[in-house]
């Protein structure tokens, strides 16, 4: 029981920062482009 509410929380916390990793990756990429122009 203990394991899955782990897995759960994980899963959620891994949903709620991988948007934010992709915008943040997606920011880097666009100043990189950017300033490469």
């Amino acid at each position: 029981m203990e394991t899955d509410l782990a897995e759960m929380l994980l899963g959620a916390a891994a949903l709620a920062v991988a948007p934010n990793a992709l915008v943040a990756l997606f920011e880097v990429l666009r100043r990189h482009l950017a300033r490469g122009v």
